[in-house]
């Protein structure tokens, strides 16, 4: 058990010795916290960071950025960065996640230019594999065919203060190097598009935003009744990029298709309407990690071409997964079996095992590409764990101190847990795949 600083004493010390070089990023002396990793500066300028519980929560705040390599460069400095608090849940938790906008596109992540990225604080997961490792899974499921974000770790100073390890993830957006969705006009009916499903949509009362309703769920139900609606939100392109109001009904229209051709067990017409394959990747994953969320929000989807086929993906949004909400210590108490846990609202998977044609190609693809990949990068997860256990048990020692004695500990039971979880879930899988 390692001796600490007292939490408060903790955060005291590094304000105190990290403003001093505030503007010279790589001679920050709070460098000794993050020697293994790249290091993201952010400087708000005495500007709160807002959130979505603020009245105005797109305004970002005015800050700075500075990224510096592990060995100590400083790759960008962006002085006109805006960074606001993210997530819906998430941003309940004490270490907050963070949405940065560049005023430049800049490859953060070493692929393509951007300007809009997304700090993960990963706090439900003390040994911070559940993100990683998922969307690393994800990214191999879809191969070089679909966009995948990429996710990489960072130590992250704001205000010259560390918050700890977090991950530099890909925004999800149409642009080149991301989403590439085809150029329409306002004179085209079928159009390219992005569709997520988010049933908190009606309560985020943004500016712009558009959804249609379709089908209900039984996990956000918000009034006690034990349902609720699925709302699909029309992310791209919005009504200021020109979107329609016939456009808008054409998305809607296509949409409520792909789920009919469901429901009257029409498999053709549903191939014919989306691309299986992502369909097969987003679910195998989803019911891999046992995910609540994609039950009813942080569901993707799209078309990159005005007559392609509809996409699913990416994947995205792991926090409550792997049959347990956030707590302070490995949850034993599991299920593995599918029949007590499985997309109780989220009706199109189950739909789509229902039929002979659609149960068969899943356990095809889920035999000779899923389960191949997913055993290789859970191996390759744990060579990374012990990359950067130091810098995670760093993470625990700041923010999980003040809930267990031993945060060391705390990380090591967590990863003991999710590993054994894991292997538990493939050997499920292996004997009865998508068994109800």
């Amino acid at each position: 058990m390692k001796v600490k600083i007292p939490f408060l004493f903790f955060h005291l010390f590094i304000f105190v010795t990290g403003c001093s070089n505030a503007q010279e990023a790589s001679s920050f002396p709070t460098r000794e916290y993050s020697k293994e990793l790249p290091v993201l500066y952010l400087e708000t300028l005495g500007e709160k960071i807002p959130s979505k519980d603020d009245p105005e929560y797109e305004d970002y705040a005015r800050g700075k950025l500075t990224f510096v390599s592990k060995e100590g460069e400083a790759l960008l400095s962006e002085t006109d960065t805006k960074i606001r608090i993210r997530g819906t849940s998430s941003r309940y938790f004490p270490k907050k996640g963070y949405k940065i906008k560049l005023d430049k596109a800049y490859p953060l992540l070493g692929s393509s230019k951007a300007k809009k990225f997304n700090l993960l604080a990963s706090f439900p997961s003390p040994d911070k594999l559940r993100d990683y490792l998922a969307l690393t899974i994800s990214s191999s499921f879809a191969s070089k065919k679909r966009f995948s974000p990429k996710i990489e770790p960072v130590s992250l100073y704001v205000d010259s203060i560390y918050q700890g390890f977090y991950y530099l993830v890909d925004d999800i957006e149409a642009r080149e190097g991301r989403i590439e969705l085809d150029a329409f006009s306002e004179n085209d009916k079928a159009i390219p598009f992005i569709v997520e499903m988010d049933s908190y949509a009606f309560r985020d009362k943004k500016e712009g935003v558009d959804y249609f309703k379709l089908g209900e769920t039984n996990v956000f139900d918000y009034d006690g009744s034990g349902k609720a609606d699925l709302l699909y939100v029309i992310d791209e392109p919005k009504r200021k990029d020109g979107l329609t109001d016939s456009q808008f009904s054409y998305i809607e229209k296509y949409i409520t298709q792909c789920r009919e051709a469901l429901l009257k067990k029409d498999f053709h017409s549903f191939e014919t309407l989306v691309d299986i394959d992502s369909f097969i990747d987003f679910f195998v994953l989803s019911d891999f990690y046992r995910n609540t969320d994609h039950a009813g929000r942080s569901v993707y989807m799209y078309r990159k071409e005005k007559n392609g086929k509809l996409i699913f993906g990416p994947s995205w949004d792991f926090d409550y997964s792997c049959s347990r909400p956030w707590s302070l210590k490995p949850n034993t108490d599991y299920s593995l079996d599918n029949a007590t846990d499985r997309f109780d609202g989220f009706e199109w998977w189950n739909l789509f095992l229902s039929l002979p044609e659609g149960e068969k190609l899943a356990l095809e693809r889920f035999h000779e590409w899923n389960l191949p990949i997913i055993e290789h990068e859970i191996k390759e997860a744990k060579r990374y764990f012990e990359a950067h256990i130091e810098e995670i048990k760093k993470d625990a020692d700041l923010w999980y101190s003040q809930y267990v004695v031993d945060t060391d500990e705390l990380v090591e039971a967590n990863y003991t847990w999710f590993m054994d979880y894991l292997t538990k879930r493939i050997d499920f899988y292996k004997d009865d795949a998508f068994a109800f």
